[in-house]
């Protein structure tokens, strides 16, 4: 968020972000790895829980693991989901 202050001030326009979300790659809800020096995010929290204190939305991109590069049910039973 620091960045957005600094290069748009406090009327920046960063309000949300993309990222590829799927049963694939839970990175953004399940491992914290977001880091912060200001007050809204502490060490350690996941992306999802850092986007709610920062008042950023998160939408989704790739929600049906296209990721995988083959067909849906073969990706799922990688994953051991079905």
């Amino acid at each position: 968020m620091a960045l957005a202050v600094e290069a748009g001030g406090t009327k920046h326009g960063f309000r949300a972000v993309q990222l590829p979300i799927n049963a694939a790659m839970a990175e953004a809800w399940s491992q914290p790895w977001q880091y912060s020096s200001g007050a809204a995010v502490q060490a350690g929290q996941t992306l999802m829980e850092a986007a709610g204190k920062l008042g950023v939305r998160v939408f989704a991109s790739g929600p049906l693991m296209e990721v995988c590069g083959r067909g849906a049910l073969q990706c799922w039973a990688l994953l051991g989901l079905v």
